[in-house]
């Protein structure tokens, strides 16, 4: 990793929130207004610097998401990846992470963290040669696959392992 640029790639939902604080049970309406600032999670992301969003939900949705969370000022605009630009495919296709690779304009040299709540989403992020990150908020796998780099029951200890290596 020397010389090289630290990329952090983040899924929003059950990633960038623990789906145990917001449960699927909740409508859309009562989802949104729980939704509330992460202050640990914006210092982390300062932190970290070169941001990313990744994610199957649509435009709306992730720009809800990240203000209500009050960290959208971390994440640029053309640093968003969002279902509208997937052409009808979604992750776990190929074709948002090879769309996603381009818009993000990553260079052979950059390390690249992808963090994210659904193994088979990690899959075709190692294939992209990314190092992948499990955020098992259950705490269900027993055993860790290989496409997997970084296994930890919350985005907070995942971006400071991730920040840590060297």
């Amino acid at each position: 990793m020397k010389n090289s640029t630290k990329k952090f790639i983040f899924d929003l939902d059950n990633t960038l929130y623990s789906p145990l604080q917001y449960p699927e049970t909740l409508t859309a309406y009562q989802f949104y207004k729980n939704l509330k600032p992460d202050r640990e999670l914006s210092e982390l992301l300062k932190k970290t610097k070169n941001n990313y969003m990744f994610t199957n939900g649509n435009k709306e949705h992730m720009d809800e998401c990240l203000k209500n969370m009050k960290i959208k000022s971390l994440f640029k605009p053309h640093h968003t990846a969002y279902n509208d630009l997937f052409n009808g495919k979604v992750k776990p296709d190929p074709h948002p992470y090879l769309l996603v690779n381009q818009r993000f304009k990553f260079k052979s040299t950059d390390t690249i963290f992808y963090f994210e709540d659904l193994t088979e989403n990690l899959k075709t992020g190692k294939k992209m040669g990314w190092i992948t990150v499990y955020i098992d908020h259950e705490r269900k796998m027993k055993k860790k696959p290989n496409y997997i780099d970084i296994v930890t029951d919350n985005i907070y200890d995942a971006i400071a392992i991730c920040l840590n290596q060297k």
